[in-house]
């Protein structure tokens, strides 16, 4: 359908639809059996949603500018009643609209008229071609009406078509120039393109060179890996029995009894707790305590205790809690970095040189996961009894604890200064030649018992059945709850024997 406005697209001029009634099951053209067809029924729709597309026609020397719309009408059967649809495409898609049947009332008994009823029918089809062709015409002049305007649209777009072609002629030219530097461009890196297949030409035969060579110490290494896995299972195989001759000849006797170690181990806590009342009882001496510490004093002081697991609060606090008569947190601190002295004294190989502890202790775990217990045990004898020290160097744990004293104040001038250090320094040889005696018993003594020391870190939950908390302060013991944070350990434990420990909530920090 052709119209010269694309606005006059909107509704669907009533549609004839005719129906065969004659005996030819195939019929093909109307004019064969014109006799044959009579109107069924009209079709009616709005076709505004079908987009029109614009068309261009020259007749006679003269051009037309046209707008059709492409659709079809869709009758749908075996229904109740006919049913009719338009179907359009719009971007690939096909999509329908709505249409109306109409129907001749005197239309559904036309075929039982005889040639009369056709000649009716005929009649009202030709009526409905008369009134297509005077719309046709009035289409017509109204065309012809609109073509003067339109000539004057299209003489105006030829000419801006022309100087379109214009510029668009002095584009191409520029165009060929672009081209021909291409060209050039080109031409350059195809000789660059040369060099560099030439060059990896060269660098791919280098690259085969070295792979011949890989592959040959492929080879190489492979031989060496299977000779090398060949010595590891005889090495294996040799030291199985020599390991398995040795045992023969090793005891587990032991020198000490478990409960031999506890004692010992009690003895030691003893002197650790009566080191820290002493301590206490010399800085709550009248005069024995600073007003203010002075800072750089205590900047050093907070450092080094600050490695044993301290806070800095805790340790400004210290003189304060003294000038108030209160030990609990003093003698708590200065036990608990015995405590960490001694566990480094019997738990270490070498307690002169952490590198070599580190060694040493590795060499252990690997010994003890991988031999048997009693073997393990007496390479740790034979271990320590080479690296055995008799004395333990005492001004490490002296420097740490006169730390503490310092914290809270201690005088230099006291009158007493002397001999508080004197008495302090022969109960630290004491514990320490203690430590270094139960190192001995844990080694070397005790073989076929697991007599390994307990100490438990700040802030680690509190555990009826491996902790005891019995610090003695003087104050009324408090039934301790499973699970609070411990301030720190007071003294050292075993599997027979519960570590001492301090609650956090004792000093209510």
């Amino acid at each position: 359908m052709f119209k010269p406005n694309p606005k006059d697209f909107n509704a669907l001029d009533d549609e004839v639809i005719f129906s065969y009634r004659g005996a030819n099951p195939n019929p093909e053209w109307f004019s064969d059996e014109p006799d044959q067809y009579a109107v069924e029924c009209t079709v009616k729709a709005d076709i505004s949603m079908v987009k029109p597309e614009q068309s261009i026609s020259y007749t006679n020397g003269r051009v037309r500018v046209l707008y059709q719309i492409d659709f079809d009408i869709v009758l749908l059967f075996g229904l109740t009643e006919l049913k009719a649809q338009i179907a359009y495409m719009e971007n690939g898609v096909e999509k329908r609209g709505p249409a109306t049947v109409r129907y001749d009332n005197d239309s559904s008994i036309v075929w039982d008229q005889g040639p009369m009823g056709t000649m009716e029918s005929q009649k009202i089809a030709i009526e409905k071609t008369s009134g297509e062709l005077d719309r046709l015409v009035s289409e017509k002049e109204d065309l012809e009406g609109t073509w003067s305007v339109q000539e004057t649209d299209l003489e105006n777009i030829i000419r801006r078509q022309g100087v379109t072609i214009d510029k668009r002629n002095a584009e191409i030219q520029d165009l060929k120039a672009e081209y021909k530097e291409e060209s050039n461009r080109r031409m350059e890196l195809g000789i660059r393109v040369q060099a560099l297949e030439k060059a990896q030409r060269e660098a791919t035969e280098g690259a085969d060179k070295e792979r011949t060579q890989l592959e040959k110490l492929k080879r190489e290494f492979a031989t060496m890996q299977q000779h090398a896995h060949t010595t590891t299972k005889l090495l294996k195989t040799r030291t199985e029995e020599l390991l398995t001759a040795a045992q023969a000849f090793l005891t587990a006797a032991d020198d000490y009894s478990g409960v031999d170690f506890s004692q010992m181990v009690v003895q030691l806590n003893d002197d650790i707790y009566h080191a820290g009342v002493l301590m206490a009882e010399a800085v709550i001496e009248p005069d024995a305590v600073e007003d203010i510490p002075e800072e750089g004093i205590m900047e050093t002081v907070v450092k080094d205790l600050s490695d044993l697991g301290w806070t800095e609060g805790q340790i400004r606090r210290l003189q304060s809690d003294i000038l108030e008569q209160d030990t609990i947190l003093f003698e708590a601190m200065a036990q608990s970095i015995l405590v960490h002295w001694c566990y480094y004294i019997v738990s270490s190989f070498c307690y002169d040189s952490r590198t070599v502890d580190r060694y040493f202790q590795e060499l252990w775990d690997g010994i003890v996961t991988s031999t048997d217990a009693i073997i393990a045990k007496n390479w740790l004898s034979l271990t320590h009894s080479q690296l055995k020290k008799n004395r333990f160097d005492e001004n490490r744990v002296m420097r740490s604890l006169g730390n503490v004293m310092f914290a809270v104040g201690w005088r230099a001038s006291t009158p007493k200064k002397t001999d508080v250090a004197q008495q302090v320094g022969e109960k630290i040889g004491e514990i320490c030649a203690k430590a270094l005696k139960i190192k001995e018993m844990a080694t070397q003594k005790i073989l076929s018992a697991d007599v390994r020391l307990f100490s438990y870190a700040p802030g680690t939950p509190y555990n009826p059945a491996t902790m005891e908390d019995v610090y003695d302060s003087g104050k009324e013991a408090k039934e301790a709850n499973p699970g609070q944070p411990i301030l720190c350990s007071s003294g050292l434990g075993n599997v027979i024997l519960k570590s001492k420990v301090v609650l956090a909530s004792e000093v209510e920090i």
